[in-house]
């Protein structure tokens, strides 16, 4: 889920993740590596339709 994602982001990256609303219910297949750079994940999860906002070490996952 987009959470449990979200919750591996901010251990591997050591960021802090919110929602500006409630958490979208989206689903995700695959791996995840973590020899990404955090902006290779950004994008990967802008082209999931994912949107957000980076303020410093903070990810503001946005509302569809």
């Amino acid at each position: 889920s987009l959470e449990e994602v979200m919750q591996q982001l901010e251990r591997w990256y050591d960021i802090d993740v919110a929602y500006e609303n409630v958490i979208p219910n989206i689903e995700f297949g695959g791996e995840m590596t973590r020899n990404m750079s955090l902006n290779g994940v950004l994008i990967a999860l802008e082209k999931s339709g994912i949107r957000y906002r980076l303020e410093g070490r903070k990810l503001i996952v946005l509302p569809k």
